[in-house]
């Protein structure tokens, strides 16, 4: 993304990313305290997911995310979070969509496995 935008990003920016990512516009129920929000996913890796969600929580909040990355196979998947970046409403320009990063935490190994395949899968050339 930096090479896509260099005038968006500092010189010294570093990316964070350890993990690939891909498009999913499967929606996900967020429960963070007494916040409650079912939005879009804009993108989902192994390390983490971009929800789309005009109220975005702070950075450092805790949240707890259900979303299916495949609605005809398994059941939803259930993993803590931790915002690490949001993107206001008024923030979002140059095709940015407003919503919130988010780092997995405590992944389970069948999370993980399941994540890590649906991610190959959609990275594999058709």
């Amino acid at each position: 993304m930096v090479e896509e935008f260099p005038a968006m990003f500092p010189a010294t920016f570093k990316e964070a990313r350890q993990h690939p990512r891909v498009e999913h516009n499967g929606r996900c129920w967020l429960e963070s305290g007494k916040v409650t929000l079912y939005a879009p996913l804009g993108n989902v890796s192994e390390g983490g997911a971009f929800l789309r969600t005009g109220v975005p929580l702070a950075p450092g909040d805790r949240a707890r995310l259900r979303f299916q990355l495949d609605e005809r196979v398994g059941a939803p998947l259930e993993v803590e979070a931790v915002v690490v970046w949001k993107r206001e409403l008024d923030e979002a320009c140059g095709g940015s969509l407003p919503g919130m990063g988010l780092r997995f935490v405590a992944l389970g190994e069948l999370e993980t496995r399941t994540v890590r395949g649906f991610v190959a899968h959609r990275l594999k050339p058709s």
